[in-house]
Formats: C-alpha cells, structure tokens, sequence
C-alpha cells in the first residue's frame, strides 16, 4: 500500500507540476486579449485564476465566515511562504506592491503588470514624493485592496518578525485610508497538526539563522515537496478593528500598531 501511495503521490504531483504553468499561460494569454478589447484588468478572471491554482496546490483556507473586507481597504500580513500570495489571491484577490524590476520578466511580466495590476514602487529616494502621491491617489480611487507584507521577507511561522516601517511611511501620505491587518498560519500538513519546525519548513521558504543545522532549500526543491502533499491548511484571522491612518503622525507608531494587531491573533 505505501508504494501504491508513494507512486500516487508522485503521479500527482507531476500533473500538479505541468498545470500549474499551463493554467498561468491559458489566464494571460486570456487576459491579454481582455485587456485589448475592454482596456481594464480582468479582475474577475485573476480571482478565478488564484481559486484554481489553490485547488491545485491543495490549499485549504480558512477565513472567518461572513467577514467582508471594505473596499480600498489596505490589506497587511505576516509572511512565511510564496504560497501566502496565493492564498491570499484566493481568499481577497488583493493588488500586491512589487518590486519594479518585475515589469522586465518575460510573460510574468506582462502578467503581472496588465492582468493582475500589481503596484509597482519605484525605490529611489528622487522617487519617494512622486510615490507617496502615486500611492495615495491609488487607494483612494481603485475599488480593489492593496496588499503588502510589512516584514519584508519570509521567516519560519513560529513567530512574527519586526515590521520594517519604510512602506508605512508612503501609507501616512493617504490620510483617509484604513488598514486591515490579517495574522496567517499554516496549521495543518496533510491534515496532521504542524508542531515542529521540521514541520514548519515544509511549508516556510526562508533563509534559516542556524544554515550549519538547517540547510536552505532552493526553490525547486522546496515546491516538489509541497506538490507531493495530498493537502495544506492555513487559517487567515482579521484583526477586530481597522486601523485608521489619521490617527498616527509618524511611521513607526504606525507600523508599531499594525505589528501588534497580527502579534495578537498570531
């Protein structure tokens, strides 16, 4: 029986393998030709692109029911893994902040810059005014949530790791908006209760402190493991209130407070 299983897990995950990439190209050759004839993202299809991609990855996502998010809302999370992008595509179809140099990819970048609207930060410090208004004027026009992840980086899912308040700085700039912070874990592998951090680094990809203990895993090697897994569950919890940017006059109160909301439901 476990042979049977194990060659099953490996069947399976080698179709996981081809259509994951096959359904990315179907959806931006699809939107491609969305945006050409109707000039707007294609929201509804990416919500349907990240829905399918969760299923195929065996995603299980638990969100409070009945909660809504408000629109232009600013969405905020702890990060452990690349697979936090699509579970939040899946449970908010947000519009992620990205790094500009991501326009230049080949397909990926066409993808990510007309279908799925990604928010583009130009980093140079002669930039900054011209972004903080960029920023500001996109939350209070575009119906859709923006989404970022304030640590920075990846880390293990144990704990949640110091806020770098450099993006909060651009968020003061839009006075009137809200923030919703989310606390994220993977709790389940398989349907078996992640305790270890063996465990843990099943699912994070992160640059481990102790490398001499734990060696880093490049990417390939790490997405095979989780392809190879019948099922992940992750719970994605709100924090109660929103926070409103008005009332802080300086980042690292602001950024301070949104730590402590994901701290509390983490």
């Amino acid at each position: 029986m476990k042979i049977l299983y194990t060659t099953f897990c490996f069947l399976r995950a080698v179709l996981r393998l081809v259509a994951l990439p096959l359904w990315l190209l179907f959806i931006t050759f699809t939107g491609y030709f969305y945006v050409l004839i109707y000039n707007q993202q294609p929201n509804r299809l990416l919500h349907v692109f990240w829905k399918v991609w969760g299923v195929i990855l065996g995603l299980k996502i638990t969100i409070p029911k009945g909660f809504k998010i408000k629109p232009k809302t600013v969405l905020i999370s702890n990060h452990i893994s690349y697979l936090d992008i699509i579970v939040y595509g899946v449970a908010t179809n947000p519009v992620f902040i990205g790094k500009q140099e991501i326009k230049s990819w080949p397909v990926l970048g066409f993808g990510a810059d007309k279908i799925a609207g990604i928010f583009y930060i130009d980093r140079r410090r002669s930039q900054i005014m011209n972004e903080k208004e960029r920023l500001s004027k996109f939350i209070e026009t575009v119906p859709r949530n923006l989404l970022f992840f304030p640590e920075g980086t990846t880390g293990e899912g144990r704990e949640v790791m110091p806020f770098k308040p450099a993006i909060f700085d651009m968020l003061l700039s839009a006075r009137s908006a809200k923030i919703q912070a989310f606390s994220l874990k993977y709790t389940h592998i398989n349907g078996k209760l992640i305790k270890t951090k063996a465990d843990r680094r099943k699912i994070a990809w992160y640059n481990d402190p102790e490398p001499q203990k734990y060696k880093d895993q490049p990417l390939l090697q790490h997405l095979w493991k989780v392809l190879l897994m019948d099922s992940i569950s992750v719970e994605i919890k709100p924090a109660k209130d929103l926070i409103s940017v008005d009332q802080f006059e300086d980042r690292r109160s602001l950024a301070a407070r949104a730590e402590a909301d994901i701290k509390q439901n983490f």
